[in-house]
């Protein structure tokens, strides 16, 4: 019987991974709302980890930017694809590396390298995570400024920021 209807499901789009208008699903939507416990539910009932949203937003680059690390987890080990990026360069990896201060973001960020995640790719600003990584390690209060001019978080579920006309600074290089 669960054969016909998870058939009867992906034939009729009713299935755990139907979009929403914003293009979430489910799994996003819990991945979103910090529900940890709903997350592994969906997972484990088969929830699709790498559908992304409207803006080509994964639930792992949700989770690594506030730095869920429980969820981080259970997405990677559901298959997330830590490569996956939005178009625009932006990587899992990226959402973690720019988001100092966040809880769990030193976890976040061991999680994602462990599972393969690379700091060498570059976003559509030139930056890669790990430049972000480094700019939090010499510079927060600059971090914190670049956070706020890249209209961080854009589709993470905050509302969207007015983009400055000013290009962002240039990373310190080691």
């Amino acid at each position: 019987m669960l054969g016909l209807n998870h058939l009867f499901n992906s034939l009729t789009g009713h299935g755990i991974n139907k979009r929403d208008k914003h293009g979430e699903t489910q799994l996003y939507r819990a991945v979103k709302n910090g529900d940890v416990r709903t997350v592994k539910k969906l997972l484990r009932d088969g929830a699709d980890p790498n559908v992304a949203n409207n803006h080509k937003l994964t639930p792992l680059q949700h989770a690594a930017y506030w730095g869920e690390a429980e969820m981080v987890e259970a997405l990677i080990k559901a298959g997330a694809d830590v490569h996956h990026h939005n178009g625009h360069g932006w990587t899992a990896l990226h959402s973690a590396a720019v988001s100092g201060g966040m809880k769990s973001r030193k976890k976040t960020i061991e999680l994602l390298k462990k599972a393969g995640a690379k700091d060498d790719v570059k976003d559509k600003h030139g930056w890669t995570a790990a430049d972000y990584m480094l700019l939090w390690e010499e510079n927060a209060a600059a971090a914190e400024k670049l956070k706020q001019f890249l209209s961080i978080p854009v589709g993470l579920g905050a509302a969207k920021a007015a983009k400055p006309k000013t290009p962002p600074p240039v990373p310190p290089k080691p």
